[in-house]
């Protein structure tokens, strides 16, 4: 999660910075971060997927499951 929060951070002033050069207008590119706010809070409803529960810990499991130890 940290690197992706890096990279964002890398992206986000030059995705501003080609969009006001290119519209030649500072105006359009200040549209960026609120498309991007809303962007993420669309991509917060999505709904999640289903989570898997884990083995249980061989401790869990009878003496008879368990393998030798040599």
């Amino acid at each position: 999660m940290l690197a992706v929060s890096g990279l964002g951070a890398a992206i986000f002033p030059w995705m501003m910075g080609y969009i006001s050069t290119h519209s030649g207008s500072l105006r359009m590119a200040m549209v960026v971060p609120g498309a991007l706010a809303l962007l993420l809070l669309l991509l917060s409803l999505l709904p999640m997927a289903p989570v898997v529960e884990a083995a249980p810990a061989l401790d869990d499991q009878p003496a008879e499951l368990q393998p030798a130890i040599r």
